[in-house]
């Protein structure tokens, strides 16, 4: 049986394309392609896009001078990735079996968590806006895994295992690095840029 994994990369709402001309499209089509090049070197394949759409709620001035909540749409271009699942099985020789009472063979789940395999669920959320860079870029192992924009929360999963986790805004800021420990259970991980560089809860 073939099980996949699924990660969701945003694309940013707007793309600078210097001067109208020929080549402006193909300005705006090779952030498309980077993210799917990016992508297919960690073994993620393109499955489709899609759109999330989010409200924001007007700060207090904007609702004292009318304003409604902002409803703001991102579009996300979703990778999957084929995942191996053992399955584990048990022999029970006829000569353990007792005609009075037959005994049933049982499955050996300690390798796998609740999820029904060996990963773990990580949820980042990047909150608060401190740079005019539209993308972070969180990396784990050294190794880019996803982009968030401000105030966006997306989910990844990883091996089992001790991990260090970071983050950089561009050549702005830098987060410290940060060793957790995935073990099956979901992990919450939060993103704050500050003047300092970006703090991870």
């Amino acid at each position: 049986m073939v099980e996949y994994d699924y990660k969701c990369v945003p694309v940013p709402r707007s793309i600078m394309i210097g001067k109208a001309g020929k080549a402006s499209h193909e300005a705006a089509v090779s952030v498309y392609e980077r993210i799917i090049r990016d992508a297919a070197k960690g073994g993620w394949e393109f499955d489709r896009t899609d759109t999330v759409t989010s409200y924001q709620k007007a700060g207090c001035l904007a609702g004292l001078l009318g304003k409604s909540d902002e409803e703001v749409n991102y579009k996300l271009l979703i990778f999957r990735k084929k995942m191996e699942v053992k399955e584990s099985s048990s022999v029970v020789s006829i000569d353990d079996i007792d005609n009075d009472e037959p005994k049933v063979a049982s499955l050996d789940t300690s390798s796998v968590n609740k999820n029904g395999n060996n990963k773990t669920r990580l949820i980042l959320e990047r909150n608060t806006e401190f740079s005019s860079v539209i993308l972070m870029e969180i990396y784990i192992d050294g190794k880019k895994v996803i982009e968030l924009e401000n105030n966006t929360t997306e989910e990844t999963s990883i091996d089992n295992g001790t991990h260090i986790i970071s983050a950089w805004l561009g050549n702005e800021y830098e987060s410290e690095k940060k060793e957790f420990n995935a073990n099956g259970n979901d992990i919450y991980l939060q993103f704050i840029p500050t003047n300092k560089g970006i703090k991870i809860n």
